[in-house]
């Protein structure tokens, strides 16, 4: 058992309905393959006491014990994560800073989690983690800050409060996170992006793919040594770009939508704080100088991606990012069946009816699916929807991500532009609705395979190779900028 376990765990209520009940198909409640993993933990300044790091936390205001105890490393406790797949990253290559994190965890049930001189910054930090030499190509790794206290899971309709993740099932969520990346051909997946962990901007199911920012605070990714995946420009914003960086050379990243990670990123001292200002200054000082770096960035990321951010625009909170993603990419992905998910996003929408015009789904489009290519065309397989690897299986050439990372040409049947209007723009998917998007696709997988548009969970972790066939087909629809469709069994 892991260093500060309770060895509990919990379980959401069987139902998902209309009348509040508990969702019963999240993430984390799936039977995903195990993959080998390691948790990485970029840190600065957090041996320090958890109340010197964080002087406005009256729970903290008598807590001599280093802060990351306290925080991460606690949260990690209670999830029986063992110390033998954690890695600390400190902020730079002398001894000095490595030895306070070893004095810090002296004694304790950590003792002895390895520790590895890095880099000073957040933004080197983490390019330095991904081009190390402890993480080769293709290596699974989860990256969580040092200020992270838990993750949050939205378990019933709007009007409850989130809920912590059940003890002892992140490891379930870490494992079903990486079966998704493979399954649908993504290198990285994280939470919901609030800060302010509002439940009003999360929902009970589904997993988005499109276009938005994978917060730092806590993903997961299959690492890979290209250079053009490195943030270059701030650190006040090297998730957002690390985003727009994947999106752009995967046009995909996963991010759940019924999780958020629970994070005082803006009151602690230390950490990416301490890059705008000293622990004497204060915090609101610290947090100008951050939005300043900010907003400089988010112009200059404008620039650099144009046909996927728009304009920034000044938010009025501090939390609030100010770089804006256009809205595009390919369909959500169903927690499990298309079926849960229309019950569970109706029992959203019937709790927020104030806000059911904005957030309904957009009626799904009555665009007929372009006519089959010929017959006496190839049509290379679809990767598996599911099959369990066993602990530590990499992706394979043939089904994971590296096979489809710069083209999904083995995924879809890529044809002519006969009947679906010619090239897309890919911008005109602005404002579509990534709902409408998995009605439509699921109708046009459902005349493909000559079967209704329901779909079973017949794969392991939940998938039902119908759904995958439409999401990727999304996906693909807009990459290449003609019509496609999902290939015939």
């Amino acid at each position: 058992m892991a260093p500060g376990s309770s060895g509990s765990s919990s379980s959401a209520a069987a139902g998902g309905g209309t009348d509040g009940t508990a969702v019963a198909n999240a993430p984390h409640q799936l039977k995903a393959p195990r993959v080998d993993y390691t948790i990485v933990i970029p840190t600065l300044g957090r041996w320090r006491p958890a109340r010197e790091v964080n002087p406005s936390d009256r729970s903290l205001a008598n807590t001599e014990e280093p802060f990351i105890l306290v925080r991460t490393l606690a949260f990690l406790g209670r999830h029986g994560m063992p110390k033998g797949q954690v890695v600390l990253f400190v902020a730079d290559d002398e001894d000095r800073r490595a030895s306070r994190y070893r004095s810090a965890l002296a004694r304790t049930g950590w003792e002895g989690t390895r520790i590895v001189a890095g880099v000073r910054g957040i933004r080197e930090q983490r390019n330095f983690i991904r081009v190390t030499k402890y993480f080769p190509e293709r290596a699974h790794i989860v990256s969580i800050d040092d200020d992270v206290s838990d993750v949050l899971w939205k378990n019933r309709p709007q009007g409850s409060p989130l809920l912590p993740l059940p003890h002892g099932a992140l490891e379930s969520l870490i494992f079903d996170a990486f079966h998704r990346m493979k399954t649908y051909r993504a290198f990285i997946c994280g939470l919901a992006s609030t800060v302010s962990k509002n439940s009003l901007s999360m929902f009970m199911d589904g997993i988005s793919t499109r276009n938005g920012e994978v917060n730092g605070f806590f993903y997961c990714f299959i690492n890979r040594h290209d250079t053009d995946l490195l943030p270059t420009v701030a650190d006040a914003t090297e998730d957002a770009e690390r985003s727009l960086r994947y999106f752009r050379k995967d046009r995909r990243v996963l991010r759940y939508r019924m999780y958020c990670g629970s994070t005082r990123c803006f009151q602690n001292q230390g950490g990416l704080q301490s890059l705008f200002g000293t622990p004497g200054e204060s915090t609101a000082t610290v947090n100008e100088r951050r939005k300043t770096q900010e907003r400089e960035a988010a112009v200059r990321l404008h620039e650099m991606f144009p046909e996927l951010t728009g304009k920034p625009k000044q938010k009025t909170m501090m939390k609030t990012l100010e770089i804006h993603f256009r809205p595009m990419g390919g369909a959500v992905i169903p927690s499990t069946t298309p079926e849960e998910y229309k019950k569970n996003m109706a029992a959203d929408m019937a709790a927020m009816p104030k806000r059911r015009d904005k957030q309904e789904p957009k009626k799904a489009s009555s665009e007929q699916p372009p006519p089959l290519a010929d017959a006496a065309a190839p049509c290379p397989p679809l990767a598996s929807s599911g099959a369990a690897e066993g602990p530590g299986a990499a992706p394979s050439s043939a089904q994971g991500p590296a096979a489809g990372a710069d083209s999904d040409s083995d995924t879809v049947e890529v044809l002519s532009d006969c009947g679906d209007g010619g090239a897309a723009d890919e911008d005109d998917d602005d404002g579509d609705d990534e709902d409408a998007q998995l009605e439509h696709a699921l109708r046009v997988s459902a005349a493909m395979h000559g079967r209704g548009s329901g779909c079973a969970a017949g794969a392991q972790g939940g998938q039902d190779q119908a759904v995958v066939d439409a999401v990727l087909w999304t996906i693909s629809r807009k990459k290449h900028g003609v019509a496609i469709q999902p290939t015939r069994p």
